[in-house]
């Protein structure tokens, strides 16, 4: 159906007439959905501006290979699954429960060169300013610390092939710092 063809009458209940200039709320009825799903649209909106909610709908859709879902199933199979892994990862982003690697792979590395889209990412999550940049310099710090021990790693490697002598103590603790790096 498209709108733009459509009589308002047939679109908005008709209410009754008040003097009061914000008493009245139209309600429209432009979609033939269930009224939670009309709730959902104007969230939805709002969630869709972010990178990292339509990243988990799209493995959402995919895992489910969604084509011909009700609108029922869509709530409940994908809208629903997906807002609670979206606010789960903007919760434990905010507590500091969120691994490095999680945000790196989902956040850090789409906008590395970005700091203002990750910004605006991070803050869509509803997390306030000063949180959002405490996060970031965060971020920052650990990828300064993870590129000092590849780089450790890469001098010791340096040393074994060219069999360098000297104290390298000091580069062998930074390698060390973190096996699994």
């Amino acid at each position: 159906m498209e709108l733009k063809d459509q009589q308002m009458c047939k679109l908005c209940k008709i209410g009754d007439i008040t003097t009061e200039i914000n008493a009245y709320k139209p309600e429209v009825i432009a979609f033939n959905c269930s009224p939670h799903v009309v709730l959902i649209l104007d969230k939805f909106y709002e969630c869709q501006k972010s990178f990292l909610f339509r990243n988990f709908w799209e493995q959402r859709r995919l895992f489910l290979n969604t084509r011909g879902l009700s609108t029922e199933e869509i709530v409940n199979d994908v809208w629903n699954p997906v807002v609670k892994k979206w606010r789960s990862f903007g919760r434990k982003m905010e507590s500091g429960e969120l691994l490095f690697r999680k945000f790196e792979i989902n956040l850090g590395r789409m906008f590395e060169n970005d700091e203002e889209r990750l910004t605006n990412e991070i803050m869509v999550l509803g997390l306030d300013r000063k949180t959002t940049m405490d996060i970031i310099e965060s971020y920052k710090n650990l990828k300064k610390i993870e590129s000092s021990i590849a780089n450790a790693k890469l001098i010791l490697d340096f040393k074994h092939t060219f069999d360098l002598h000297g104290d390298f103590s000091a580069v062998e603790q930074i390698s060390n710092v973190c096996k699994t790096c």
